[in-house]
C-alpha cells in the first residue's frame, strides 16, 4: 500500500488486488525516523484510473469473438493482470501519532513523506491508546473488521448528555439500545423506557438468574398503569386536550376554571367532577358556560376514561415515585405503548416527563435517571423539546432516543447530540440532517453509513474520544412482543395463521365532529 497524493485532510492510498481493505477500516502511517504519524479511515474504495486501461477495456469488449493469443510467462501475465486491478483508497485522516510511546493526539495538519510505513491498524491498539471504555464499561459490540472487543465508559456517555440511535428499519437501533440499557443496569443505573413496540417489556426472560435479574418493571396502560387526574396535572391534562383530542381555546379554558375552583374548594378532581363543575351553573366558575362547550368535552372525557388510564382510586393509582422506588438498586421502569392511543401515549409521556423534572428539581440529592424514547418524534411535540433536551439534561436527566425517522428530530436535538450510533441509512435528505450530530464531514457520513449491513453501525461521541468505529453488534436474541402474523415460516416449514369464526361487529354510531 502506498500513499497517492495528501489533499487537506484527504489521503488517498492505491494497493494491489491481493490486499484487502474495506471501508471503515483504520490505517497507520508512521515515519520511523521523525517519529512521528496518522491515523487514516478509509471511507470510499474503488478500481484506480491508470492512463490506457480505458482504451484496453474497450477493445476487449469490440472484439469479443476474436481470440487473441498471448505467449506471455506465467510471471508477466500475473504483473499484468495486478496492474489493471489496482485499486484505490479515499481515507480521512483522524488522528496525529508523536513520540515513542505513539501518543494519538489530535491532527495539526502534518503530513509524511511517500517513504513512511502504511499498515492496517489494530483496533485493539487504537481503543487502548485512545482509553475507551473505562470506567463503568458496557460493551457493545466488536470492530467489523479487526474484531476487537469494544467497550463504552457509562461514565462518558453520562458527560455526553445526549445519544441518538439512528438507521433503517430492521438494522438492529433497538438491539443496541437494549445493549445499553443492560449495562447501565449492570452498573446500577435507573432508567425510564418509553416503548411503543414492546421490545423491552421482554427482556426480564433474558435476565433470569442473572445480576439484572427482577429489574425490569413492566406497565401498561389499564392494566398496572393508571393515574390519578390530580397526579398528571392541569398542565398536563389540558395538553393532551388540546394536542391529541382537538380541544379548542374555549374548552382549555372552562377546563381550568373548574380545575382550579375544585382545588381551592379542596374536593376531589377527578373528570366527573370537572364536568359536574362546569355543568352545574351554581357559581361564577360555570354559570356563563356554554352547553355545546360542556357536550363537547363529555364526550372527550368517555373517550379518555374508555382508555382506562385514568382511575379514581388512590390505592390503584400509579405513581413514578413509587415505581423507582423498585429498582433503587438499578433497573428499569418500562412504559409500555405499544398499540395505545394518541391521548394515551402522550398523557403517559408527559405525565412522566413532567413529575420527572419536579422529582429532579426539588431533591438536589436524588440520582440521576437515564432515558431511553423509542421513536421519540411520534409522541414528544416540538415544544417540549427545547425543555427535555437542555433543561431536563442539567438537572440529572441522561438520553436516549431511537428513530429511523432522523428528519423528524429537531435540528436542536441534532446539535445537542454527544454520542452517535449510525446505522444503514439511503436517504440524502437523512444524511444531511444528522451530519452536525457526527462532527464528522458529509462524505464520511454518506459514504459509511450506505454500505454498512445489518447489525453494524458507526459510532462516534465523547463515549470514542471523537474518533469513528465501524462495530457490529452480538447476535443476542432478546424475548419482546410477540408480532401477529398471517404467513409463517418457522424451523423450516411454512404455514399460514389458522381462519376461525370471526366476532360480530360492533353496531357503532358515526363520531362527531366538534372542535370546541
Amino acid at each position: 500500500m502506498q500513499m497517492f497524493k495528501i489533499h487537506g485532510n484527504e489521503v488517498f492510498l492505491i494497493y494491489g488486488p491481493r490486499e484487502e481493505v474495506e471501508v471503515g477500516e483504520n490505517i497507520k502511517v508512521w515515519d520511523a525516523k521523525k517519529e512521528r504519524g496518522l491515523i487514516l479511515q478509509v471511507i470510499e474504495i474503488g478500481l484506480v484510473d491508470l492512463p490506457g486501461i480505458l482504451e484496453d477495456l474497450i477493445r476487449n469488449e469490440s472484439i469479443p469473438s476474436t481470440k487473441i493469443v498471448q505467449n506471455l510467462p506465467d510471471d508477466l501475465k500475473q504483473f499484468i493482470s495486478e496492474v489493471r486491478n489496482v485499486k484505490g483508497a479515499l481515507a480521512k485522516v483522524r488522528k496525529e501519532i508523536r513520540g515513542k510511546d505513539e501518543e494519538i493526539v489530535p491532527w495539526t495538519g502534518w503530513a509524511p513523506n511517500r517513504e513512511a510505513t502504511i499498515e492496517v491498524v489494530d483496533d485493539s491498539w487504537l481503543i487502548s491508546k485512545l482509553k475507551i471504555g473505562e470506567p463503568f464499561p458496557i460493551f457493545v459490540g466488536n470492530t467489523a473488521y479487526g474484531k476487537s472487543k469494544l467497550n463504552l465508559s457509562a461514565y462518558d456517555i453520562q458527560e455526553g448528555g445526549t445519544t441518538v440511535i439512528i438507521g433503517k428499519k430492521g438494522t438492529g437501533k433497538s438491539h443496541a439500545a437494549k445493549m445499553l440499557l443492560l449495562g447501565l443496569i449492570e452498573h446500577g443505573a435507573r432508567c425510564i423506557i418509553f416503548d411503543v413496540n414492546d421490545e423491552y417489556s421482554g427482556l426480564s426472560k433474558n435476565l433470569e438468574g442473572k445480576k439484572s435479574d427482577k429489574k425490569i418493571v413492566s406497565l401498561n396502560a389499564g392494566d398496572n398503569l393508571q393515574f390519578l387526574l390530580k397526579y398528571i396535572g392541569l398542565d398536563v391534562f389540558t395538553k393532551v386536550l388540546r394536542k391529541s383530542l382537538g380541544t379548542g381555546q374555549p374548552s382549555i379554558y372552562e377546563v381550568s376554571k373548574a380545575w382550579k375552583q375544585l382545588s381551592k374548594d379542596k374536593k376531589p378532581i377527578t373528570l366527573d367532577s370537572l364536568l359536574a363543575k362546569m355543568g352545574d351553573g351554581s357559581d361564577s366558575t360555570s354559570k356563563n358556560s356554554n352547553k355545546s362547550i360542556v357536550s363537547a368535552l363529555e364526550r372527550r372525557f368517555v373517550s379518555l376514561q374508555r382508555t382506562g388510564l385514568f382511575t379514581d382510586d388512590d390505592d390503584k393509582a400509579t405513581t413514578l415515585e413509587n415505581e423507582l422506588k423498585k429498582i433503587t438498586k438499578g433497573g428499569a421502569v418500562v412504559f409500555n405503548l405499544k398499540g395505545k392511543s394518541s391521548e394515551v401515549v402522550n398523557t403517559v409521556v408527559a405525565t412522566v416527563l413532567s413529575k420527572l423534572e419536579s422529582i429532579l428539581e426539588h431533591n438536589k440529592n436524588y440520582p440521576p435517571v437515564f432515558l431511553f424514547a423509542e421513536e421519540a418524534h411520534l409522541y414528544i411535540g416540538d415544544t417540549d423539546w427545547e425543555n427535555i433536551i437542555t433543561r431536563m439534561r442539567h438537572l440529572g436527566t441522561f438520553q436516549f432516543y431511537i428513530t429511523n425517522t432522523p428528519t423528524e428530530l429537531p435540528e436542536m436535538l441534532i446539535r445537542q447530540t454527544d454520542n452517535l450510533f449510525l446505522f444503514n441509512l439511503q436517504n440524502n435528505e437523512d444524511f444531511m440532517h444528522v451530519t452536525p450530530a457526527i462532527r464528522l464531514d458529509n462524505e464520511t457520513t454518506t459514504a459509511v453509513a450506505k454500505s454498512l449491513p445489518p447489525r453494524t453501525c458507526l459510532v462516534v461521541g465523547t463515549s470514542t474520544r471523537e474518533f469513528p468505529f465501524v462495530i457490529k453488534t452480538p447476535e443476542v436474541k432478546y424475548a419482546a412482543g410477540e408480532t401477529r402474523r398471517f404467513f409463517k415460516f418457522e424451523n423450516g416449514k411454512a404455514s399460514i395463521a389458522e381462519t376461525g369464526e370471526e366476532p360480530p361487529a360492533e353496531e357503532t354510531k358515526p363520531e362527531e365532529e366538534f372542535a370546541l
